[in-house]
């Protein structure tokens, strides 16, 4: 039955190795393992996984980037190339914004189409403002490709968002939190389940590095692993670093393990700080050293703003390591306070500090919090069991049209 099933994945961007395209990676490569035919839609798809697509046997369609604000006619060239696919699949799952979108109007161009499925790891923030930015000062996301701030044309993103949804036959959640959010903003039936990825994948870039003699820090260590975006709050953990710095006569270093369009601030307010002694910015770290950076971390710092999951705090459990994590969204499901890490205010910065000075001076509470996150993260966040109820949501809705 399997071998004539074919899904189509929509994803807006692959261009970084993050969880939101970990999963679909995941996904794709599983179902292909099922028997099933996968193709995979996307734009500035990254060397790291046309590499994967290409050992998996996964066809895929590297979409055009628009340039700079939403353009409808880039809408409609996107639906053009997506138009034979849609006549192709017996599926089709969407991800993140605007894919949706792209099916909408491909679906335009087709006599009938398959069912939809979505899974919504988080609807647009800047679309959706007033429901999704509650903790977010700063709303506006630099650079955004796909946003913009005139009021007309939010609203009409707002209109042909909530028409693209209608099309799908269910939504996919990936938190409790996301599951409360997407149905006050779109109305309708959602079901929601912790992602986790597929632990197998691994996310080995460049091979070339050593990661036996990659950087040790000198000191013990946090790490926040994190694209650099305004909404990930990596300038709070700076400021707070920094007035943890000031009483704690103890040696202590904070390691930031990403890149993104912030990096440059981030590098600055290091400078204005006047930490460039304590605190070490790596862009890049093969998953070797990415790994063994994590595990000898006193903590893991994760504390985006209304983050809807969040999945560096699983990866970080698994190896025995506690979380500091923000108070609200995703996280505070992923993360047990006082059991398995520590949820703050990441508005907070005196309280961000008074965090990180406990867990360096009580070295034993976190080893037991580690301990605990790891069994947490075993009985509770399992990729077969993710992927099981996915799988259960496709059969539904293939049988439904069959």
């Amino acid at each position: 039955m399997n071998s004539a099933k074919k899904i189509l994945i929509l994803q807006s961007t692959l261009e970084f190795v993050g969880g939101a395209e970990l999963v679909v990676l995941s996904l794709a490569k599983n179902l292909t393992q099922k028997a099933y035919q996968v193709r995979v839609a996307s734009c500035q798809i990254a060397p790291f996984f046309i590499k994967e697509f290409k050992q998996y046997n996964i066809e895929y369609i590297n979409l055009p980037q628009p340039g700079g604000r939403i353009n409808e006619w880039y809408w409609y060239y996107i639906a053009l190339r997506l138009a034979p696919s849609l006549r192709w699949a017996d599926l089709v799952n969407t991800h993140n914004f605007p894919s949706n979108i792209w099916l909408l109007y491909a679906q335009r161009l087709c006599i009938s189409h398959p069912p939809i499925l979505w899974t919504c790891h988080e609807a647009p923030r800047n679309v959706f403002k007033r429901v999704l930015n509650e903790h977010y000062a700063n709303s506006s996301l630099t650079n955004a490709n796909f946003y913009t701030d005139h009021p007309d044309t939010m609203n009409w993103i707002q209109r042909t968002e909530l028409k693209a949804t209608k099309l799908s036959g269910a939504i996919l959640c990936n938190s409790l939190y996301s599951f409360h959010k997407t149905r006050e903003i779109y109305g309708q039936t959602t079901d929601y389940h912790w992602y986790a990825t597929d632990p197998n994948i691994i996310t080995e870039q460049n091979s070339g590095i050593d990661a036996d003699n990659f950087f040790k820090p000198a000191a013990p260590y946090f790490i926040v692993i994190s694209r650099l975006e305004n909404e990930k709050n990596v300038p709070n953990v700076i400021r707070a670093f920094s007035i943890f710095k000031r009483y704690t006569p103890n040696p202590a270093q904070l390691v930031i393990l990403g890149k993104g369009r912030e990096e440059i601030p981030c590098k600055n307010l290091i400078r204005e700080l006047h930490l460039q002694n304590d605190v070490q910015m790596i862009p890049f770290a093969p998953n070797t050293a990415k790994q063994q950076l994590l595990k000898n971390a006193i903590t893991l710092i994760y504390l985006s703003l209304d983050e809807p999951l969040g999945l560096v705090p699983l990866e970080a459990a698994l190896l025995g390591v506690p979380t500091i994590a923000t108070n609200h969204g995703g996280p505070a499901e992923t993360v047990q306070h006082q059991i398995t890490g520590l949820c703050v205010d990441p508005l907070d910065i005196h309280a961000i500090a008074k965090t990180l000075n406990d867990c360096l001076t009580q070295p034993e509470a976190m080893r037991h919090m580690g301990k605990a996150a790891q069994r947490w993260v075993n009985d509770q966040y399992s990729f077969t069991r993710f992927f099981d109820w996915y799988l259960e949501h496709c059969h539904q809705l293939m049988k439904a049209r069959s």
